[in-house]
C-alpha cells in the first residue's frame, strides 16, 4: 500500500476519533518504514480539523478531550522513532492556571494542541506563583507564556504575572496570551496580555501565528 494512503488512513482515523485505527495505524507507520515526521504530520493535520469541527459546533469539549488523549496514544508509539529524526521544533511556551485558580482542563487542551503543533511545552500546573512563571521564563529561554485563569477573582492575577515579567526585565521579550471563561479581550489587554484566546483553539491558532511572523 502506497505510503500516502496509509497517512491518510491515519489522518482520517483522527477526524474520526478512532483510537484503535490511530494505534494500529501508528504501528503500521513504523512496520512499513514510512518516515515518523510525516506520521506526526497526520496526526497534527488531523486535530487540527477536530479543532475546526469544534469551533463550527460540530464537536464538543468531550470530543476535543478524547481527541487529546487518542493523538497522545498515537505519538507515543511514533516518538521513540522521531527522536533525532529532525522534527522541527516551534517556540517554548510556559502555560499554567494562575495563582488562586485550580481549574485545568482548558490548560490542559491547549497544551495538547501547542505540543501537537510542534511547539516545546512547559506546563506548571494550576495555582502558580508570578515569580515560578518568571524562573521558568528565564530558565527556559521561553517565547511565549499562556496564563489560565477561569475565575473573577483570579483574573487580575494575569497582571500580577505581567508587572512581574516587566520587573524581570524579560516582558519585552515574549508574547503573553491569556484564556479562561470569565475573560473577554479587554480584560485580557487591560491586565498587559499580548492576546486573547476564547478556547485551546483558538490559543493554538494565535499561537501559531506569532511563530510565523518571529
Amino acid at each position: 500500500m502506497k505510503s500516502e494512503e496509509v497517512l491518510k488512513r491515519l489522518e482520517d482515523s483522527m477526524v474520526s476519533l478512532d483510537y484503535d485505527q490511530v494505534v494500529e495505524g501508528s504501528k503500521e507507520i513504523l512496520e512499513t518504514g514510512i518516515d515518523p515526521t510525516d506520521a506526526a504530520r497526520a496526526l497534527t493535520s488531523g486535530i487540527r480539523k477536530v479543532g475546526e469541527k469544534y469551533e463550527k459546533g460540530e464537536y464538543f469539549l468531550s470530543e476535543l478531550l478524547m481527541a487529546g488523549e487518542i493523538i497522545n496514544a498515537g505519538m507515543e508509539i511514533l516518538s521513540p522513532a522521531l527522536k533525532g529524526a529532525g522534527e522541527r521544533r516551534l517556540a517554548k511556551v510556559v502555560i499554567c492556571t494562575v495563582k488562586g485558580d485550580l481549574h485545568d482542563i482548558g490548560k490542559n487542551l491547549a497544551k495538547m494542541l501547542l505540543a501537537s503543533e510542534g511547539f516545546d511545552v512547559f506546563d506548571l500546573g494550576v495555582d502558580v506563583d508570578a515569580m515560578k512563571i518568571v524562573e521558568k521564563v528565564r530558565e527556559s529561554g521561553t517565547q511565549i507564556v499562556g496564563l489560565s485563569a477561569l475565575l473573577s477573582t483570579t483574573i487580575p492575577y494575569i497582571g500580577d504575572v505581567t508587572h512581574a515579567l516587566k520587573e524581570a526585565r524579560i516582558r519585552d521579550s515574549l508574547k503573553v496570551i491569556a484564556g479562561g471563561a470569565a475573560l473577554d479581550e479587554n480584560t485580557a489587554t487591560r491586565f498587559g496580555a499580548d492576546a486573547y484566546a476564547a478556547d485551546a483553539v483558538k490559543g493554538a491558532r494565535i499561537c501559531v501565528e506569532w511563530e510565523g511572523k518571529r
